[in-house]
């Protein structure tokens, strides 16, 4: 009931027949069309009930804007009742999408090309294997070579916190000099940046050329000879200790990090004093004397670094 249209009590006039009511009748005697309303079979957004000037946002739906008049005042909304929710779920349409699916991923790989494609062809993805970013390394390194110069040598390092930096060597045969590059292939300008980045990789380098002894691999067969002469007790500990200081030790190319120098440190550690060697430790005594090298070195490329430093 609807106040303000017409009396209380009295009828709204004939309705529509209810979709999905019992119709009874027999059809040689039915006209056609007294039976069923003719427009149950028009949907309230059919594109002959819409008018062509009308866009499809304007077309009817729950909630949607109606622009025709009512005749007749308007009592309170709060009065109103709610439409039944099988009306609702039948009259429901849902929103026109803008963008299909496949449209919108079309969209996000063409964004992905864009972001790819301003990074220029130098850069180095995250994706790569390392020696993938090695070689793209090597080959934006090439841009800063001087006449007669090449690139000699590229060694990835990891400060600790700080991103991964590639090392670059440059040689024309008589001097040497340096450039560091970042992920992008871009020239660093931080000196300390730099300076960790020189210390790190050369105490690893150092780390795996002094770990067993200086040669790992005449170690394990020596302790195989006496294991088989003498088999002294203790001696398969030593061995075993050995073989997991050649597994600490990578392959290149690897990454030189603190995290796999202490790794190396730990293994060389547990060898020595599988050993029972008395004395100071060897592999401590070569990287505390590494430490100035490793000074040294990080100087050398600061005074023939490519670009300009801050």
């Amino acid at each position: 009931m609807v106040e303000g249209c017409v009396g209380k009590g009295q009828g709204l006039g004939s309705t529509f027949p209810q979709a999905d009511a019992p119709f009874e009748s027999d059809a040689a005697d039915t006209p056609l069309g007294l039976g069923q309303h003719p427009g149950a079979l028009v949907h309230a957004d059919h594109v002959a009930a819409v008018p062509a000037h009308e866009l499809d946002r304007d077309r009817c739906r729950p909630a949607g804007d109606v622009e025709r008049g009512f005749a007749g005042p308007r009592g309170n909304t709060r009065d109103e009742e709610r439409a039944p929710a099988r009306v609702l779920a039948e009259g429901k349409q849902p929103g026109i999408a803008v963008v299909r699916r496949a449209e919108r991923r079309e969209q996000l790989l063409r964004r992905s090309r864009r972001l790819i494609e301003r990074r220029g062809h130098t850069a180095i993805v995250a994706a790569m294997t390392l020696a993938e970013e090695i070689v793209a390394a090597r080959a934006a390194a090439e841009a800063f070579a001087g006449p007669g110069e090449e690139v000699v040598g590229v060694v990835p390092a990891e400060p600790p916190g700080k991103e991964r930096v590639f090392l670059c060597a440059f040689s024309d045969g008589a001097a040497e000099e340096w450039v560091a590059l970042d992920a992008d292939g871009q020239p660093l300008a931080e000196r300390e940046r730099i300076r960790e980045a020189v210390s790190i990789a050369v105490l690893c380098e150092l780390a795996e050329e002094s770990a067993g002894g200086g040669d790992l691999e005449e170690l394990r067969a020596r302790l195989a000879e006496i294991r088989a002469e003498d088999n002294p007790e203790g001696i398969e500990a030593a061995e075993a200790a050995a073989a997991a200081l050649a597994e600490t030790l990578r392959e290149p190319p690897r990454v030189a990090t603190a995290a796999y120098l202490d790794e190396i440190g730990a293994a060389a550690n547990r060898l020595e004093r599988a050993l029972g060697d008395p004395g100071a430790s060897p592999f401590a005594n070569a990287m505390e004397a590494g430490v100035g090298a490793a000074q040294a070195l990080a100087t050398r490329v600061e005074e023939s670094y490519k670009t300009a430093l801050a």
